[in-house]
């Protein structure tokens, strides 16, 4: 079963051998026969001129593309069509894999036609720990795994740092060309898949030896969840409201009362107060990080709160989002 790996990358000069070394040592310890596409939409940090350095990989570099097309999926269609493999496996430049990853994930295309991984996201900072279990909780109430891979139900989602499909699977429903204008390319593709009657699983990263990084800096995780938040919230502001507020009366509940008890004297019932509360947040999030306090709870919803409103303002009165260095219209 051949298998084409499809990377777009755009400036990850930090990021780039990192993935391409993954992937390998994970095909090559499933032993199949492999070829590694990277697709560079014209990056501006070297990222190219490492590339061309590799004699292993297939380099397409985009320099132009058309005006109504986002860059990822432009590269994703066009890394296709230069694609050889009976099964694709697209994935981000940040995303790494342990060597058995694939052993375990590709057996699922026997019963599925797509299958997604939700990498476990690996953080560098307060913020990052704040905000991504927090997101990642949310999308999870909201895209439930069980009603995702339900023939029946309507509910379709994938992760797009890690989509494994067939082949002609992808043909069939025109792969990335289907959605080459769309902002939240991967949630509509495995629409479009779903749709065509084809069947799709989404996958928890943490069980099968996929993680990544998704943001580094501050800057980088806003905007980055300012760019999607509310297209994932089926652009219905009040369900990410709802979620951030929600929990940041919880956190807020529990700092007072801990404050509270602490400033009348009852030093035992602060701590008491304290100790549940953070035992309920860390239980509450144990599937989205491994170490979930009620500090980051307050941090990650006034951070959610903040990152949805922007991305209602960005979508409805910009028109547009900013990524990569770019402006690019929503369509």
């Amino acid at each position: 079963m051949p298998v084409s790996v499809i990377i777009p990358v755009r400036n990850e000069r930090d990021n780039i051998m990192g993935v391409i070394d993954s992937v390998k040592g994970a095909l090559k310890n499933s032993q199949l026969n492999f070829e590694i596409v990277i697709v560079d939409d014209n990056s501006t940090d070297g990222t190219y001129e490492i590339l061309k350095g590799l004699e292993d990989i297939k380099l397409i570099r985009i320099t132009e593309k058309p005006q109504t097309a986002v860059g990822k999926n432009f590269a994703l269609w066009k890394g296709f069509k230069v694609s050889k493999g009976d099964v694709l496996l697209f994935l981000d430049a940040d995303v790494k894999l342990e060597q058995s990853s694939l052993e375990r994930i590709l057996p699922f295309l026997r019963d599925y036609d797509l299958v997604s991984v939700s990498p476990r996201q690996e953080t560098g900072s307060p913020f990052e720990a704040s905000l991504q279990p927090f997101v990642f909780k949310f999308l999870s109430s909201i895209y439930p795994l069980e009603r995702i891979k339900d023939p029946k139900s309507s509910v379709a989602a994938a992760n797009g740092q890690f989509i494994l499909i067939k082949r002609g699977v992808y043909e069939k429903v025109c792969g990335h060309k289907a959605v080459i204008s769309q902002i939240l390319e991967d949630v509509e593709f495995a629409r479009n898949v779903k749709l065509s009657g084809f069947r799709i699983l989404l996958l928890n990263g943490k069980d099968y030896g996929v993680r990544c990084r998704m943001y580094k800096g501050f800057k980088d995780l806003i905007n980055g969840w300012s760019k999607n938040l509310f297209l994932l919230s089926y652009k219905k502001l009040y369900l990410p409201l709802t979620f951030g507020f929600m929990h940041l009366f919880e956190a807020l509940a529990i700092v007072f009362l801990t404050v509270y008890f602490a400033f009348v004297g009852e030093y035992g019932l602060a701590s008491g107060v304290f100790l549940l509360g953070n035992l309920y947040t860390f239980y509450a999030f144990r599937n989205h990080y491994q170490f979930y306090t009620v500090i980051h709870l307050l941090v990650g919803s006034l951070l959610f709160i903040f990152v949805s409103l922007r991305s209602y303002y960005w979508i409805k009165f910009k028109g547009a989002v900013y990524w990569k260095g770019r402006w690019v219209k929503i369509h």
